[in-house]
């Protein structure tokens, strides 16, 4: 028999048979904007808000750009490797040339030549990009971030104010600690300053409401497969606007990514984020959906609305 055709003949006969009913739908993982093609749907404001920072093609730096260095290993990728006269985290390394040099298999090769106030210091490019160096537009060097990009980004979101979609800050104080923050607040951008090598820009701001401050870090590619990115973290425009029907008390746990009994799906989805896992079983009077998140959080809603969780 066909499986489509056993699999509802065996809802209906569960749903017959009263609570004897066992068949269970699970659901795939939904994106987290809620669409099944996040690829096709149109591009939206805040994805677009950074398309204009771009980094500067190498066979078009000048000398004297600079880069923030992010990491203390970063003598490992310069050549010969260096054990000692490091740059460290934070410092600055200046563009000063490419040189013409060989591979480790004696093939021409280019080097970038960086310097900071302990010397000068030389990064082999890899062969493919050695090759096709004329026509590269972007070329990432391991350990540095371009300090360009970070000053364009500043330039655009210094004293803006911005809701922040995430409670995963990180602290401002130097050891940029996990910390718990709120979503969907309103916030006034303070600075910019160098992140990772994985998301370069650190966006630091203060809540308007409470003062508090905190730091998310961003990547800068525009792929919507990233994590992490600019559109994720931030909305141009209050939320809080889009869903009128929410009661302030509700908005006010939201805010708090806390939930209780009551609240709608798409109240705790503003709460919770989109969950890893959509369960739905059929029963008497409708559908039961059990949400399920990778970090321990089960939901349990009945006709659309919340009867049970554990967080």
């Amino acid at each position: 028999m066909n499986r489509s055709l056993l699999t509802a003949l065996t809802a209906a006969l569960g749903l017959l048979a009263g609570g004897c009913f066992t068949g269970v739908e699970s659901t795939p993982r939904i994106k987290a904007d809620g669409r099944n093609s996040v690829a096709d749907a149109p591009r939206t404001a805040e994805e677009t808000f950074l398309s204009g920072i771009r980094p500067t093609p190498p066979s078009q730096w000048a000398p004297g750009k600079e880069f923030v260095v992010t990491d203390n290993k970063i003598g490992r990728i310069f050549s010969p490797a260096e054990d000692e006269n490091l740059p460290r985290r934070g410092s600055l390394l200046r563009f000063v040339r490419i040189d013409s040099t060989a591979s480790l298999t004696g093939d021409p090769a280019l080097a970038i030549v960086l310097r900071d106030d302990l010397g000068d210091h030389s990064y082999r490019l890899p062969s493919a990009d050695s090759r096709r160096f004329d026509s590269l537009a972007v070329l990432n060097i391991p350990f540095v971030i371009d300090r360009d990009i970070v000053h364009g980004v500043d330039s655009l979101l210094r004293g803006r104010r911005l809701f922040v979609r995430t409670p995963q800050w990180y602290s401002t104080d130097g050891t940029r600690e996990a910390v718990r923050g709120l979503r969907h607040i309103e916030v006034r951008v303070d600075s910019v300053v160098p992140g990772t090598d994985q998301f370069p820009a650190a966006i630091c701001f203060t809540a308007i409401d409470n003062g508090r401050t905190g730091m998310l870090l961003i990547n800068l590619t525009g792929d919507r497969a990233d994590s992490r990115p600019f559109a994720a973290m931030f909305s141009l425009e209050n939320p809080r606007k889009q869903y009128p029907e929410i009661k302030d008390d509700v908005w006010a746990l939201i805010t708090q990514s806390r939930v209780r009994e009551g609240m709608s799906r798409d109240e705790c989805r503003l709460a919770l984020g989109q969950p890893d896992q959509i369960v739905r079983t059929p029963t008497y009077g409708g559908m039961r959906e059990h949400w399920r998140y990778s970090d321990g959080l089960y939901l349990v809603f009945d006709d659309g609305y919340l009867t049970s969780f554990r967080l």
